[in-house]
C-alpha cells in the first residue's frame, strides 16, 4: 500500500499540527504490514525517516490567494505521479482528483465561532478550505467530540463520514526531568519552584489576554499565587500582547 501524506506541517517553525504529523508517522514507522509513505513537503524537514518514507519537496505559495491553484492544480498532478492507494492531510487539504480514498484530520473551526481572530483573507480561505474537505473527503477525523459536534452543526452533510480520534501527549511527557534538569530550567528563566504555565503559538484564539487578565487579579488576591509563564511562537494579531 502505497500512503501520500500532506508534510507541510514539518517545516518551518513546528505548531500543533505539525507535532502530530511528526507523532503520526512515527507511529507509521512501528507498523509491520507492507507499505511504503510518501511525504509531500514545501521545503527539507528537520525530521529524519526510515527508508519506508520517500520525501518529495515542492515549493508552496506563501500568500493565501495562490493556495486555491496548489490546492488544485499542482498537488493533483504530484499525486498522478505517485498514484497512492490513499491520501491524508493533517491540514485538510483534499484534492478534487484522484480515484483513491481521501482522509483529512480537522483539528477545530475557531475561525467559525470567531471570525475576528483571523485576518479577513486567512479567514475566508479556511472557511471555503474546510467546506471543500467535509463535501471531498471520504473520512473526516475530528480530534474532539467538540471538534466533530461543529462540523456536524456547519457541514450537516459530512456527519457520517466523522470520525473521532482524540490525540494524546508524547510519551516523553511520561518520564518527569531529574533535579538537575529541573534547577537549570528554573535558574535559566529566573523563576521559583512553582508557576503556571502556557504553551502554544501566541494568536487570538488562544484567549491569552483573558489569560493575563485573570492572572493579574489572582495575583491581586492570592499574595502567593505563582508567576504565569507564556512559551510560544509568534502568530498572528498578538501585537497587543507584548505590550
Amino acid at each position: 500500500m502505497r500512503i501520500a501524506w500532506d508534510g507541510r506541517g514539518l517545516c518551518g517553525p513546528r505548531t500543533g499540527i505539525g507535532w502530530y504529523t511528526h507523532h503520526l508517522l512515527r507511529a507509521f514507522e512501528h507498523i509491520d504490514e507492507d507499505w511504503s509513505g510518501h511525504i509531500l513537503l514545501n521545503e527539507t524537514p528537520p525530521d529524519r525517516f526510515t527508508d519506508r518514507f520517500t520525501c518529495h519537496c515542492f515549493p508552496f505559495p506563501r500568500t493565501v490567494r495562490l493556495r486555491f491553484g496548489w490546492e488544485n492544480i499542482i498537488l493533483p498532478g504530484m499525486l498522478r505521479k505517485i498514484s497512492p492507494d490513499i491520501w491524508h492531510s493533517p491540514l485538510s487539504v483534499v484534492p478534487p482528483f484522484g480515484r483513491f480514498p481521501k482522509a483529512v484530520t480537522v483539528h477545530d473551526v475557531a475561525f467559525l465561532h470567531f471570525p475576528e481572530i483571523l485576518p479577513r483573507a486567512y479567514r475566508n480561505y479556511w472557511i471555503r478550505h474546510t467546506r471543500r474537505a467535509c463535501q471531498r473527503a471520504d473520512r473526516i477525523l475530528a480530534v474532539s467530540e467538540s471538534t466533530r459536534r461543529d462540523l456536524t452543526d456547519f457541514f450537516p452533510g459530512c456527519a457520517s463520514r466523522i470520525e473521532v480520534i482524540p490525540e494524546a501527549a508524547d510519551p516523553f511527557y511520561n518520564q518527569p526531568p531529574s533535579q538537575i534538569e529541573r534547577e537549570e530550567v528554573l535558574s535559566k528563566h529566573r523563576l521559583s519552584s512553582g508557576f503556571l504555565l502556557f504553551v502554544g503559538t501566541l494568536e487570538p484564539r488562544k484567549n491569552l489576554r483573558f489569560l493575563i487578565e485573570a492572572c493579574n487579579q489572582l495575583h491581586e488576591s492570592w499574595q502567593d499565587c505563582p508567576p504565569l509563564v507564556i512559551a510560544g511562537g509568534k502568530g498572528w494579531l498578538q501585537s497587543d500582547l507584548m505590550s
